[in-house]
């Protein structure tokens, strides 16, 4: 054997090494986490700063963008109620001339002053006019293009391929008067393809209908002329505002000023076009997603123009404006926040790191005096643990004690040694034991067998072979269901779901015993009648993890009791045609006594 070293001496060296690498360790695991918690709770604040900020100028842009839908229905809820009104104004100047004439002057003159009379009439910054047109298509009043007069414009379809006159006609048949929108000519200007919205009625005098409209256009303007200035004010955050451009990437509204829309995006901003054009080609992509879309890109901030700042915007497309309207924000506000943190964060390190070594420095002085005084009482102390490893024993295989370098734990392994000697014995006494369980269960008549909650089979005794007909694999790879009648399973979820149920109730037995009768099938299909006595499962913590219980035939006993009933049966059947016949007896005799009585009579007389 070489030379064994103190085990003492060993512990007082590592007492004093081991504190400071442990002080050193926790140190070094304090300052790496609080960096890599800073830079997590800096990434976290990123993001929830991005999302909050992202809501708000969704929000925003939601809002303006009802904004204009709002005012847009409320123009063209206006356009209707002035065009209605305008024809309802014709039709009444064309009225009173009919009355006021019909007696002096004929058709021909009247229908010539009510033209006369609407003719000249214009309003809407002269875009407006009157047109009549007779019921069979035949224009009498084009106002804007008087050549087109007496022509029949029944086969006239605008841009869209809409038949005009023919459905303004069906509308005037089926109503009256009505509204409808199509595409036509605009007064000064050229081109066919304005939209507008007309309103009709009909002048029963002569069958025609009398109608005005107004262009979409117009309406549009106006609502443009209205609303860009007011957007243009609008302000939510330190520098949030709202931008419109063209479709066609006209700046209408940018940076919160208001532009004529003369000019291109990349024109207004022109110290770098080509990023500009980049800008926009991702807002038009944006504009033309249904619910809108967000993008990301550098921008001038409102403060400072001499400052490009990550920028995050939503943008929504307005298709008959051909507007798309959005919303930024900066997103390096946050930043500020995030570098006053690492300020903070850096002089805590200092302050950790400094007390961590006084402290380190105060145990190893105090861990120096412990051991001391832990010198001398150490020996006797270890004579307690050679008591516990008198009982512990975790390995097959002895302690080489030539490999012991301690003095102190040269003793242990000898101890340790005996313990595993006494083990060895234990084992083999513990299994003696278990083969003679085991030659029990193996000679008892009743199945033992072992369920988990879903009633899957995970033991099953060897009986279960003379029983049943199958060996233990067999019976164990079986579906539940396929084990039993359909009743019997059906009973058994039951039991199941009640022993479940029970588990819930405070103070409930975890001992308690079942009885219940099962009809399992035989291997050769036949069906057996089974009495089970079953108890519950349970881990190491108490939770109910199955069932386990005992199955003895009882098909002798159910066929006697079945033979029973049979009989007892049978015999109540008897007893009734026993009780039968002694009436019928009776009935007769009775009978008898009556017809002797009636022939002493008859022979009487």
């Amino acid at each position: 054997m070489g030379k064994r070293s103190s085990f003492i001496k060993l512990i007082q060296f590592w007492g004093i090494i081991f504190p400071i690498g442990i002080g050193i360790s926790i140190i070094t695991i304090d300052v790496i986490s609080s960096y890599y918690f800073f830079n997590s709770h800096a990434a976290l604040m990123r993001t929830d700063y991005t999302n909050r900020q992202k809501q708000i100028i969704k929000q925003e842009v939601d809002s303006v963008v009802d904004l204009i839908a709002y005012e847009k229905l409320q123009s063209e809820i206006l356009t209707k109620e002035k065009i209605k009104s305008r024809v309802y104004e014709a039709y009444s100047i064309a009225q009173n001339i009919y009355q006021r004439n019909t007696l002096t002057k004929n058709d021909t003159e009247i229908q010539q002053m009510i033209i006369d009379a609407l003719r000249p009439i214009r309003f809407e910054q002269t875009s407006g006019y009157y047109f009549i047109t007779r019921m069979d298509g035949i224009e009498i009043l084009f106002a804007n293009k008087p050549e087109m007069e007496g022509l029949s414009f029944l086969n006239v379809e605008d841009t869209q391929g809409q038949y005009v006159v023919k459905d303004m006609i069906e509308i005037v048949e089926q109503s009256s008067e009505g509204f409808y929108e199509y595409h036509w000519t605009k007064p000064d200007a050229e081109g066919n393809d304005f939209k507008k919205i007309s309103f009709v009625k009909r002048f029963e005098p002569y069958d025609w209908f009398i109608g005005t409209g107004l262009y979409v256009v117009d309406v549009e303007d106006k609502i443009k002329a209205d609303l860009l200035s007011t957007i243009s004010r609008i302000r939510f955050g330190k520098e949030g505002y709202i931008f419109i451009n063209r479709l066609n990437g006209d700046a209408l509204v940018s940076n919160g000023k208001f532009f004529s829309g003369t000019k291109k995006l990349w024109e207004v901003f022109n110290d770098n076009p080509e990023k500009m054009k980049n800008i926009f080609e991702k807002e038009y992509i944006a504009a033309l997603k249904p619910d809108g879309d967000y993008i990301y890109y550098s921008h001038i901030k409102l403060t400072n123009s001499n400052k490009e700042s990550l920028k995050t915007s939503f943008i929504y497309g307005i298709p008959d404006l051909q507007w798309l309207v959005g919303a930024g924000v900066y997103l390096d506000d946050v930043e500020t926040d995030i570098a006053l943190m690492r300020t903070g964060l850096r002089h805590q390190t200092k302050l950790k790191v400094f007390y961590s070594i006084l402290v380190v420095m105060g145990i190893s002085v105090i861990i120096i005096l412990f051991f001391n005084w832990l010198n001398c009482r150490l020996k006797n102390d270890f004579k307690l643990f050679l008591s516990f490893f008198n009982r512990a024993v975790y390995s097959q295989k002895k302690i080489d004690r030539g490999n012991v370098k301690f003095l102190e734990l040269d003793l242990m392994a000898k101890n340790a040694n005996k313990m595993l000697a006494d083990r060895k014995q234990a084992e083999e006494a513990l299994q003696e034991s278990e083969e003679k369980y085991r030659h029990l269960i193996e000679k008892l008549d009743d199945i033992i067998w072992t369920v988990d909650l879903n009633l899957n089979t995970t033991y099953v005794s060897p009986s279960v072979i003379k029983n049943l007909g199958f060996t233990p694999k067999e019976r164990m790879d079986q579906n539940p269901s396929d084990q039993m009648t359909q009743s019997s399973y059906q009973n058994i979820a039951e039991l199941l779901i009640k022993e479940l149920n029970q588990e819930k109730e405070p103070g409930v037995n975890p001992d308690r015993i079942d009885r219940i009768e099962v009809e399992y099938y035989h291997k050769n299909g036949s069906i057996l009648w089974f009495e089970n006595i079953i108890s519950g499962l349970r881990d190491k913590n108490g939770i109910l993890c199955g069932f386990h219980g005992v199955a003895r035939d009882i098909s002798d006993r159910k066929f006697a009791e079945k033979e029973k009933i049979k009989a007892q049966e049978i015999a109540g059947e008897q007893k009734k045609l026993a009780l039968v016949g002694q009436v019928a007896g009776k009935m007769a005799h009775d009978f008898n006594n009556i017809w002797v009585l009636l022939w002493e009579m008859l022979s009487f007389h």
